[in-house]
């Protein structure tokens, strides 16, 4: 079989630790087992497989958007107003203000107001051009501030 990705035949099956990186946070994925590439490093899952890892990736975006979604919890909101998410496929995307939160290497900072479309279910957040461009300099700012000798 070929890398779909890199198009090598280079595919070895193995069971392997897999490091998933989610908004500044790090996990391991335990005992992932796949066809993986030794010339660029993807990895082919079959369903069953892929489905628990994307369950794990889940689960781990939970954990790191928990501030979220205790936020939103926080905050009465009209169902019917919600959409699909399209990151977990619940019924619980709504259009609010909030602050957004970004941990780097154990420190926290917070950015006000920010305009997005956040899940109720996972605790994804979805911004527009605008608003991701100003999270995007504020977690690149911060980030620089914390690596300064």
């Amino acid at each position: 079989m070929k890398c779909p990705y890199c198009r090598s035949t280079n595919l070895v099956r193995d069971t392997r630790n897999m490091d998933y990186d989610y908004d500044g946070e790090s996990t391991v994925i335990k005992a992932v087992t796949g066809d993986y590439c030794s010339a660029c490093g993807d990895v082919v899952l079959e369903d069953a497989e892929s489905a628990r890892v994307i369950d794990a990736m889940h689960t781990f975006h939970r954990k790191v958007n928990a501030p979220i979604l205790k936020l939103l919890e926080s905050h009465k909101y009209d169902s019917s107003a919600y959409s699909l998410c399209g990151a977990c496929g619940a019924n619980g995307l709504v259009h609010a203000v909030l602050p957004l939160s970004y941990t780097y290497k154990g420190v926290t900072a917070e950015l006000p107001d920010v305009e997005g479309d956040y899940c109720t279910s996972c605790g994804e957040v979805i911004l527009d051009k605008s608003n991701g461009d100003r999270y995007g300099l504020f977690v690149r700012d911060f980030r620089r501030r914390i690596d300064m000798p």
